[in-house]
């Protein structure tokens, strides 16, 4: 292809004021040939990433989960080429085509598929009923309550607290039920589903209930978090006990789980004497039966493989959402979170449904999960707060300026976690990596060129921040990269510092040695030991109080040293958020300033 150069004076006056804003932005952007960050739009080096590795670390605390996933050239592609053909088309058109037209070859599960036509419907089944609370809700805003059938025969019951029953089995509540009632009203349109039951104890564990529209942005990133679930229930095969789970199960998973739970029961049917994880196993072969296909199949080859650790550590986000009682998609439009009302056809039900829940990582899954930020918009990505996107500015301004001691290219810490490197005055280098609990990790390391295995090889140093006021998360970010690059200053306030720093300077061994950070581990393992260990004279009670009394003055010396540096580091932070405000105002300022002038006064 020739490029073709146009003189700007021969073009029309409103491409002028174009031409010279794309002048202006090639010689910012293009000509200085850097990559700029979607969020933070800080500089960026690596051209192959669309966020800075600062960014990419804040991510779980600013929208509750990485977003490196929904990063992925791969999911965007293939979510694209399917959803192109109906772009531009109204909603119902856009549902239809994505579940009717859409070819995965994923069969719909026997559970899942439609009555045979002409089969006659239970005797019980009352349309009017369907109708009934229907109406109930236009008029009142609530539920009625009394006892609904299926036409299969299985009946609903409302009870007088709004609580949902199917068979007598509870449930949680996450039913589009206004879409079924309006769906059930008509007997000409009941033939759509063969089990009703069965489809709607899979509702119940698939939908996801969004509250009312958050006042706050930012709390949807508490709400993505809590509502995610895990690859698998459970990081390791077997265990002598199953703890409680500490996150959502899959919803298959869960279906499988409130399937078989009854025969656990105690005497009074008041409690379930054993886990989620080992019902669940207990009723494995469950699986594999002919009425879950394709569903089950898949879930029962990740249960065969060894690495359930690895499928734990990945995460999927709740897209089939529950919105006044109605059936909707939790996807992103204009860069914030928003729903798409999906219809009350439960033909397109099953298919999503279908995809939604077979195991993380499948093309079912990956499609659903590619809604996300693709739905609305081409790559669509959800932006953080106005304050979140200034303090993850502060986090990148504050790597650049450590050069060589840290970075802006992304790094992975596992197959979902992002994490950042930084290096200490003491020579060793750290990690900085999310938690689910959107709190901060920190893996110490041996060297720099350990940085890709801080997961397997990192001591985790336990750093806990006293954060004294709500924060940005970007905010604490920074306090943990500039007290782990000043780390011999910060270990007189960080005591697992200390400790680490201690186990170095106590281990005789050199960095050489193959054994070296292995003496290290231990040394760190065994102080920290020495600390939380019992005091061997307790039975001396006026020792017990001495010892109290100085742990109660140390307490009060430490918390005060950390105020200080704490309020140190918030000012200098507040300054550093003045500056790069008032920067970014003069930098706009100058540019419009210089379009003005350019275009004769045209801009203004």
């Amino acid at each position: 292809m020739t490029e073709v150069i146009i003189p700007l004076e021969y073009l029309p006056g409103r491409l002028i004021f174009l031409s010279y804003c794309t002048v202006y932005m090639l010689s910012r952007n293009y000509l200085s040939m850097v990559n700029h960050c979607e969020w933070c739009k800080g500089e960026i080096r690596d051209k192959r990433t669309k966020l800075c590795s600062g960014c990419r670390l804040l991510s779980p605390g600013f929208i509750g989960t990485d977003i490196s996933p929904f990063l992925s050239y791969r999911r965007n592609i293939d979510t694209n080429q399917i959803l192109a053909p109906a772009r531009g088309l109204s909603d119902g058109q856009r549902i239809k085509h994505l579940t009717q037209e859409v070819d995965l070859r994923i069969p719909i599960p026997p559970i899942l598929r439609s009555k045979r036509k002409g089969g006659l419907n239970s005797i019980n089944y009352d349309p009017n009923d369907w109708k009934k609370m229907k109406d109930y809700w236009d008029r009142f805003g609530s539920i009625r309550r009394g006892n609904y059938f299926f036409p299969d025969g299985s009946f609903l019951t409302v009870n007088n607290n709004g609580v949902f029953h199917i068979n007598g089995q509870q449930l949680t509540g996450n039913l589009p039920i206004l879409d079924i009632a309006e769906w059930l009203s008509n007997p000409l349109r009941s033939e759509s589903i063969r089990f009703w039951d069965e489809l709607i104890l899979l509702l119940d564990c698939t939908m996801t209930k969004l509250p009312i529209a958050y006042r706050n942005e930012e709390d949807w990133a508490i709400w993505v978090d809590e509502n995610s679930w895990r690859g698998i229930d459970y990081p390791w095969k077997t265990a002598r006990t199953f703890p409680p789970p500490t996150s959502r199960i899959p919803p298959f998973l869960q279906y499988i789980y409130e399937k078989n739970k009854s025969k656990y029961f105690d005497g009074e049917k008041l409690t379930i004497n054993k886990s989620i994880p080992e019902v669940i196993r207990d009723n494995f072969e469950d699986l594999e039966l002919k009425s879950y296909g394709v569903i089950g199949k898949n879930w029962a080859k990740i249960f065969k493989i060894n690495n359930h650790s690895t499928e734990y550590r990945k995460k999927t986000v709740p897209i089939l959402i529950v919105s006044d009682y109605r059936f909707k998609l939790f996807v992103i439009k204009d860069r914030k979170p928003a729903t798409f009302y999906v219809g009350n056809d439960p033909r397109d039900w099953r298919v999503l449904l279908t995809w939604a829940l077979l195991p993380h990582g499948t093309s079912g899954s990956e499609l659903i999960q590619g809604l996300l930020m693709n739905w609305e918009r081409k790559e669509e990505t959800w932006h953080p707060s106005k304050r979140q996107l200034v303090s993850a500015r502060l986090l990148h301004d504050e790597i650049t300026k450590l050069g060589g001691n840290s970075s802006l290219s992304p790094l992975e810490y596992d197959e979902s976690t992002p994490g950042l490197f930084v290096k200490g005055e003491s020579g060793f280098s750290y990690v900085i990596s999310p938690t689910s609990e959107m709190k901060l990790k920190v893996d110490a390391l041996p060297s720099a060129s350990e940085i890709h295995n801080a997961n397997s090889v990192g001591i985790d140093l336990c750093i806990d921040p006293i954060i004294l006021d709500d924060i940005p998360f970007g905010d604490v970010a920074v306090s943990y990269l500039m007290a782990l690059h000043n780390d011999l200053t910060s270990r007189k306030y960080i005591f697992t510092l200390d400790i680490f720093m201690k186990s170095v300077e106590q281990n005789d061994k050199k960095l050489e040695d193959e054994d070296y950070w292995e003496t290290v581990e231990e040394l760190y393992e065994v102080l920290l030991e020495e600390i939380h260990a019992g005091f061997p004279f307790e039975d001396d009670e006026r020792l017990e109080a001495e010892i109290e009394q100085f742990e109660r003055e140390q307490l009060a010396i430490s918390i005060h040293e950390e105020y200080e540096y704490e309020q140190e580091m918030e000012r200098r932070m507040e300054e550093e958020r003045e500056r790069l405000e008032e920067q970014l105002a003069a930098d706009y300022d100058e540019f419009c300033r210089n379009i003005a002038l350019q275009g004769d006064g045209e801009f203004e």
